[in-house]
C-alpha cells in the first residue's frame, strides 16, 4: 500500500501577493528542463551544489506537471498543485548556508 500525501486547497489566508507570484512562476515547469544560454551564464556564478538543487527542482516541479495533466486535471488545478509544492518545498530544510 502506497501512501500519498495529500493536501488541501490552497487558502486564501497569507499574503496573496506570495501567493499569485508563486502561482505564476509555476507556469514555468509547463516546459520541458533545459538550460540555455542564459541560464548557463547566470549558473557559472552559483556553487555546483546549489545548481544540482535547482536541476531537481526543476525536473521534480515538470515531472509533478506532467502526471496531474496526464489524469486530466485542468491547467489552473495543476498550476495550482505545482506551486503549492514548490513553496512547500522551498524551505530551509532544502537550503544550506555556510555563513560565509
Amino acid at each position: 500500500m502506497v501512501s500519498a500525501i495529500r493536501r488541501g486547497a490552497i487558502s486564501k489566508t497569507g499574503n496573496a501577493h506570495l501567493r499569485r507570484i508563486v502561482v505564476e512562476a509555476a507556469w514555468a515547469y509547463r516546459h520541458r528542463p533545459a538550460v540555455g544560454k542564459t541560464l548557463a551564464a547566470r549558473q557559472r556564478h552559483s556553487s555546483a551544489a546549489v545548481t544540482e538543487l535547482a536541476w531537481k527542482a526543476q525536473q521534480r516541479l515538470h515531472q509533478r506537471y506532467v502526471r496531474l495533466m496526464g489524469r486530466g486535471k485542468s491547467k489552473q488545478q495543476t498550476i495550482t498543485a505545482v506551486g503549492a509544492s514548490c513553496s512547500a518545498s522551498s524551505g530551509p530544510s532544502e537550503c544550506t548556508w555556510n555563513g560565509n
